[in-house]
């Protein structure tokens, strides 16, 4: 079922009214999917969402819950989810000015597809898919799983992606500053910018560049093993100092 007329604005007080601030306990079985979804009160400092009462469906996959936007008030720095339903967030509205997520109790896949605040995420064990776009920074620790995170489309310099296990997918927009490290897994990096440092831990990893950027890091390239694929046209990269690569750092 899906409920979305209007916005649901949830608060926590005690009985004689003086409570500063506590934890919002909100357990979510249907899906909120519209524009106007979930907003937390004035004295909610950290709501804990879990997505798992469904049950599997007829093929035995968790079933997914929409929420259309969670809005959190300025005094919610932080929002837990936990549960074994797949949890969909089309918008994250924050207020607070840093947000942080976690969702490291979470076995259903997590999906954030925009953020309105710099936010620091730590991912779950499903999969991970996390959009940043607009002129936020996203700093995401994201589990196991095959996740993918992509701050192509933001504007803010200064990204933190760190993915664990899993083949995962990190694509990197024209701002400079990232730092990104993919660790074990078969992982594929996208960057246009240049001032990347990237860290591709174990796996067969591809990194795939615009060849007219200058200043990308790799701190572990492995011959024989990864893959460098140069995009667009430009000059900027010197090829010669790759004529015998050997593995190690190189500054492209």
């Amino acid at each position: 079922a899906t409920h979305a007329t209007r916005e649901a604005i949830l608060n926590v007080d005690n009985a004689d009214g003086d409570l500063t601030t506590a934890t919002l306990l909100l357990n979510v079985d249907a899906s909120q999917a519209g524009a106007a979804g979930i907003v937390t009160g004035a004295k909610v400092a950290t709501v804990l969402v879990t997505a798992g009462a469904l049950a599997a469906d007829a093929n035995g996959n968790a079933q997914t819950v929409t929420i259309g936007n969670l809005a959190t008030d300025a005094a919610t720095d932080n929002v837990v989810f936990s549960g074994a339903n797949n949890l969909i967030v089309s918008k994250l509205t924050g207020n607070s000015g840093d947000e942080t997520v976690v969702a490291t109790a979470m076995t259903g896949n997590l999906t954030i597809s925009a953020f309105t605040q710099n936010t620091k995420v730590y991912g779950s064990s499903g999969v991970d898919t996390l959009t940043a776009t607009n002129d936020v920074k996203l700093t995401a620790y994201t589990g196991a799983g095959n996740d993918v995170v992509d701050v192509s489309a933001a504007t803010s310099a200064g990204f933190d992606i760190n993915t664990e296990a899993g083949d995962d997918t990190v694509t990197a927009g024209a701002t400079a500053g990232a730092t990104i490290n993919t660790g074990t897994g078969n992982d594929t990096i996208i960057t246009a910018a240049a001032a990347v440092e990237i860290t591709t831990g174990t796996g067969s990893d591809t990194i795939k560049m615009a060849s007219a950027k200058d200043g990308v890091i790799v701190t572990d390239f492995e011959v024989g093993t990864d893959t460098l694929v140069l995009t667009g046209a430009g000059a900027a990269i010197n090829l010669k100092a790759l004529t015998t690569p050997a593995a190690g750092a190189y500054n492209l």
